[in-house]
C-alpha cells in the first residue's frame, strides 16, 4: 500500500511538471468516476438488503416443508405449498437479477477507468497539442503513468472495497438483530486463531447453586411470526423441580415456537421469563447448560462416537458422561449398540433417525 501511494504521487508530481491543467483535469476526471461508483454502491444496501431476505424466506420455507411432509400429504396440501414456495422462488430470482445488474454495472464503470481517463486526458490535451505545446510523446507519458502508477487502479480498488463493505454491513446489521446486545460487540472484538498447535481445551462450567433449578415462571409471554402474524399469546406457566412437565397440543398449534421463544431463540414480543423467581433479562444467554438445552426432534448428529456427539470437545469424567445419558433417557439406546458410547453414528455409522426402522429407532428419534 506505501509502495501504491508513493507511485501514485510520484506519477502525479511528474504529470504536474509537464502540464499541471491536464494533470488536473485527469484528477477530477478520477474523482467523478469514483464518485459515481460510490453512488451506485449505496443501491447496493437496498438490492442486498431483499436480496438476502428473500433468500431467507426461501430457505426457512423449505425446511419447514421438509419438517411437515405428512403433514401436507394428510392435509393433500402438497400443491398449495409448491405455488407458496415458487412465488417465494420467483421473488428471490428477481431480487437477485437487479442485485446482478447493479454488481455489473459497478463492475464495467470501475473496469474502463483507465480508458475513461485516457480519453479526457485525449480531449483536453487536443488545443494544446495542437497547438504544439503538448506533444505526442507528453501525451505517452500521461497514459503511461495514468496505467501504470495505478492511478485508476487505485480508484478502482477503493469503490469496489466500498461497495463490498456495503454488502457486508447489510449482513452485520441483519446477524445483529438476532444477537443478544451483550453480544454484538464480540462481532469486532480481535480473537486469537488457533492455527497451528494443539487446540485448546472448552471450559467446562462448574455448577453451583446458581445453576439449580426451583422454579421456572413464564409471565406472558407473547410472540408473533412477523409473515403470518401467529405464534403464541399470553402464555403463563409455572415449572417446578422434580416434576415432569409434558406440552401438548395439535401439530402447528405453537409447541415449538414456545418452547424457542422461552429459551430466547426467538424474541419475546411482550412477557418475561423468571428463573428462582429473578427476572432473566436474556434466556438466549441465560437458559444454556448446565441450566438448560434444547435437544430437536430431528437428530442432527456429526459422523464420529456417540460419546464425542454428547461431549463436543468437553472433557469430563465418566461420571458426568452417564449422567448425561440417563438425563437424555439414552441407557436402553447405549446398551443396544456393542461398542457402547464408542459407536460410531452419523452419516457413516448408525443413523439416528425414525424414518427408517422401527419402534425403537422412531423412539430414539423423538429423544434425541
Amino acid at each position: 500500500m506505501i509502495g501504491l501511494v508513493v507511485s501514485l504521487a510520484a506519477g502525479t508530481y511528474v504529470m504536474a511538471r509537464v502540464d499541471p491543467g491536464i494533470t488536473l483535469v485527469a484528477l477530477l476526471s478520477g474523482i467523478v468516476i469514483f464518485w459515481v461508483t460510490t453512488a451506485l454502491g449505496s443501491r447496493i444496501d437496498a438490492y442486498r438488503w431483499r436480496s438476502r431476505e428473500a433468500t431467507g424466506r426461501v430457505s426457512s420455507s423449505l425446511g419447514e416443508f421438509l419438517g411437515v411432509v405428512q403433514v401436507l400429504q394428510v392435509a393433500n396440501a402438497e400443491e398449495r405449498a409448491r405455488g407458496h414456495f415458487d412465488r417465494l422462488s420467483d421473488e428471490r430470482r428477481r431480487t437477485d437479477l437487479k442485485e446482478g445488474i447493479i454488481d455489473a454495472l459497478l463492475g464495467s464503470v470501475s473496469g474502463g477507468v483507465v480508458t475513461i481517463i485516457t480519453g479526457v486526458v485525449l480531449l483536453a490535451a487536443a488545443q494544446q497539442m495542437r497547438m504544439g505545446s503538448f506533444t505526442v510523446g507528453d501525451f505517452a507519458l500521461f497514459v503511461s503513468i495514468v496505467g501504470r502508477s495505478r492511478m485508476a487502479w487505485t480508484l478502482q480498488q477503493i469503490g469496489e472495497l466500498l461497495a463490498a463493505l456495503r454488502r457486508a454491513s447489510v449482513s452485520v446489521e441483519r446477524l445483529l438483530e438476532i444477537m443478544p446486545e451483550s453480544f454484538a460487540q464480540a462481532l469486532f472484538e480481535r480473537e486469537r486463531l488457533h492455527l497451528r498447535g494443539a487446540i485448546p481445551e472448552e471450559p467446562y462450567p462448574t455448577k453451583t447453586a446458581l445453576h439449580r433449578l426451583e422454579s421456572l415462571d413464564l409471565e406472558g409471554m407473547t410472540y408473533a411470526y412477523p409473515e403470518a402474524g401467529r405464534g403464541v399469546n399470553r402464555v403463563d406457566l409455572k415449572l417446578r423441580r422434580g416434576l415432569f412437565t409434558v406440552l401438548i397440543g395439535r401439530i402447528g398449534s405453537g409447541k415449538t415456537t414456545f418452547l424457542k421463544v422461552m429459551l430466547g431463540l426467538l424474541p419475546m414480543d411482550a412477557g418475561r421469563v423468571l428463573w428462582n423467581g429473578e427476572i432473566i433479562s436474556a434466556p438466549r444467554t441465560f437458559l444454556v447448560p448446565p441450566r438448560g438445552a434444547y435437544t430437536p426432534q430431528t437428530p442432527w448428529l456429526f459422523s464420529a462416537a456417540l460419546r464425542e456427539n454428547i461431549l463436543m470437545g468437553l472433557h469430563v469424567d465418566d461420571k458426568e458422561q452417564r449422567a448425561a445419558v440417563r438425563l437424555g433417557v439414552m441407557e436402553h439406546d447405549v446398551a443396544e449398540r456393542g461398542n457402547g458410547l464408542d459407536a460410531l453414528v452419523g452419516s457413516r455409522g448408525v443413523k439416528l433417525s425414525g424414518g427408517r426402522a422401527g419402534p425403537a429407532d422412531r423412539r430414539r428419534a423423538d429423544v434425541r
